[in-house]
């Protein structure tokens, strides 16, 4: 987020990118894959790690790494298209 605000982009503007980008592959019709999926119910739903995991049928240990990993993959997808746009 600091490479973000950096640029002078808005926090608003950074989440409705954020929203934007991880929630594209449902846009063009498939399904969050398992990484994602835990993501948007902590960040988008609110719920909490143990809810979630109740939910998904998985071990708390679990979610939190498959969220760790989205969080990497969107942060990178992000700085991206930072990069795209500067060009």
């Amino acid at each position: 987020m600091k490479l973000l605000k950096l640029a002078g982009i808005a926090s608003a503007t950074v989440g409705l990118i954020a929203l934007a980008t991880l929630l594209a592959p449902s846009v063009y019709g498939q399904a969050p894959d398992r990484s994602t999926l835990p993501l948007m119910m902590l960040a988008v739903d609110g719920m909490t790690i143990p809810e979630i995991a109740e939910i998904l049928e998985i071990p708390q240990g679990t979610v939190k790494s498959r969220v760790f990993y989205a969080r990497k993959r969107l942060k990178s997808a992000l700085e991206n298209r930072l990069e795209r746009n500067r060009k």
